[in-house]
């Protein structure tokens, strides 16, 4: 008897491996914007230009996702050393966490698009109040 992994726990893997990677982007890009804020427009504009690099990643890894080997991922390795993968096909599951990763991505990379519109309306705003 084969085992399935139920879409729940490939969301949650999927959500803790690219929310793990934002994490750090983010770490990096407000320590870029910490050190630029002598100038409160110049740490904005670069804030904002670094988190349209991040949602552009996001959206290119989202993109790709379904074609590539997930055994490369951190997702799946996640489900690997957790023990949900015990007993259960590759190629059963490759395919859905492939679909799974690239919904995903889709749905940060979205969020962190807000993020990067909010940053920069900021950034007009302090460059006019100049």
């Amino acid at each position: 008897m084969q085992r399935t992994i139920d879409d729940d726990v490939l969301s949650s893997v999927a959500d803790l491996s690219i929310r793990r990677a934002c994490g750090f982007a983010l770490l990096g890009i407000g320590m870029v914007m910490f050190s630029l804020s002598y100038d409160l427009a110049l740490s904005l504009h670069m804030g904002a230009e670094l988190l349209a690099l991040l949602t552009l990643g996001l959206v290119f890894a989202g993109w790709k996702a379904p074609r590539r080997d997930l055994r490369d991922t951190e997702a799946w390795i996640e489900l690997v050393a957790s023990g949900r993968a015990h007993g259960v096909s590759r190629k059963e599951v490759s395919p859905r966490l492939g679909a799974k990763l690239r919904e995903r991505l889709f749905w940060h990379a979205e969020r962190v698009g807000a993020a990067t519109m909010m940053v920069g309306a900021l950034w007009l705003l302090v460059s006019l109040a100049r």
